[in-house]
Parts: C-alpha cells; sequence; structure tokens
C-alpha cells in the first residue's frame, strides 16, 4: 500500500513506568537484549511482562498532563531530548510518587535539561518506606545533585517540624490523637490541593493533547497508615 505523502505520523512516544520499587520500566517484547522477565498478579488477573529497568531519564519537559484511565488518572511527562525524541515518564495520581512529583512541579524550569530519578528505600531510622521522585539539575561544587525542593512545605531543622507553605492545609488539632481516619482526610485535602494547583497553574502552560492510548500500569491501593503520611 503506497503512503500518502501528506499524512504525518502520529506521536508514539514509548512510555517509562515509574514502578514500585522506584525503577523506570519500559516494557519491551521478549527477546529483547537486557530485558527482564516480571510476572505479575492483580485483581484475579495474571500475565508475564519484559522490560528494561533504568534508575533515570534526562530531557526538557516538553507537556505535562493528567491522563484518566478506566480504573483512575496518571501524571504524565513528556521529555523531549536534545536530539528531539520524546518519551512520556507515567506515574498513578493517587501514589506517593505522583504525589511528589505534584509537590515539586511548581518549582520547576521547564526550560532546562531536567534529570528525573524516582527512588524507593526504607528510612534507617524510622523503617518506614519513603518514595518519590527527584529532579535533577547539575551538581554543586561537592558533587551532589541540585534537587528541586518541595514547593508546599519546607523542614525547620531548629523546630524540628513541617511548615506549610503556599495554601497547604496543615493538620487540624492534634495530631498525636490523629485517628486513622482522621490522618486519611488530612492526605486527602492536601492531596486535593496539590492536584487542584497543577491543574490551575501549571497544566495551563502545556498543550495538553491527548497521549497515545496505551496500556499504563497500576498497582492495588495500599492502605493509608499514619506512620506512612508524608506530610
Amino acid at each position: 500500500m503506497n503512503t500518502y505523502e501528506g499524512l504525518e505520523e502520529k506521536n508514539t512516544a514509548p512510555f517509562l513506568k515509574v514502578h514500585s520499587d522506584g525503577s523506570l520500566r519500559l516494557e519491551v517484547e521478549e527477546g529483547t537484549p537486557k530485558a527482564i522477565k516480571r510476572d505479575w498478579e492483580m485483581d484475579g488477573k495474571t500475565g508475564t511482562k519484559f522490560e528494561l529497568i533504568y534508575k533515570s531519564v534526562k530531557g526538557i519537559i516538553s507537556n505535562i498532563s493528567l491522563y484518566k484511565l478506566e480504573w483512575g488518572t496518571n501524571l504524565v511527562i513528556e521529555l523531549t531530548s536534545e536530539n528531539g525524541q520524546k518519551i512520556n515518564i507515567s506515574a498513578n495520581a493517587d501514589k506517593q510518587f505522583a504525589e511528589d512529583m505534584f509537590a515539586k512541579i511548581p518549582n520547576l524550569d521547564f526550560n532546562k535539561v531536567v534529570t528525573i530519578k524516582p527512588y524507593s528505600f526504607t528510612g534507617k531510622k524510622s523503617g518506614k518506606p519513603i518514595k518519590g521522585v527527584d529532579f535533577v539539575y547539575g551538581v554543586d561544587k561537592e558533587g551532589k545533585d541540585i534537587k528541586t525542593e518541595n514547593f508546599f512545605k519546607k523542614w525547620d531543622d531548629d523546630k524540628k517540624t513541617w511548615v506549610y507553605m503556599n495554601g497547604l492545609p496543615e493538620p487540624k488539632g492534634d495530631v498525636e490523637k490523629f485517628s486513622t481516619d482522621k490522618w486519611k482526610a488530612h492526605y486527602l485535602e492536601c492531596k486535593i490541593h496539590m492536584t487542584d494547583h497543577f491543574t490551575e497553574n501549571i497544566a495551563p502552560q502545556f498543550v495538553t493533547e491527548p497521549v497515545p492510548s496505551e496500556p499504563l500500569e497500576h498497582f492495588p491501593d495500599e492502605e493509608i497508615k499514619p506512620e506512612y503520611i508524608p506530610f
């Protein structure tokens, strides 16, 4: 079949998915060099995927959008490399990775090359899971990553507490007496505030065309425990 010369190919930028272990994963065909086999089971269904695993990706942010799916919403960041190649980074909008991204995106410089590095580890002192995404703009004189700060809160080392900024709701009442339900309510209030800020102030800066229709992975909901609340 001949191809009509006036046709323009649809954007089929690949998806790097933020995995629960803090890696970036690109689903590929079986037999792809360096691909890792992963068996999965969820909601009574099972399957096998072959993935290339990465720890970071670099480029200029050319688009950010919220992509609604049947089961929920994904935060999708499109990066463009120096030679014009595009790739999408996708994270479940209801999980810690995307929520950390929502907290840092307002402080990003969209005109500079940025390195995106997800992380997931267990705190040495607390023993609690710590997950998030670093946006890195080079290194300092000591060779340490120059990371984008949280737009909504910062740690006060003198008072040993978080300072809430830019309208992020503070917990109301004695947090020492908070029940799990109260923590959930506060957690949801903060998430709504950050998502609304993104929708009203960040998304309009981009042409948020629908991203390619591709199955985006999600993970079963985890119980929200007070000690895991990232605020």
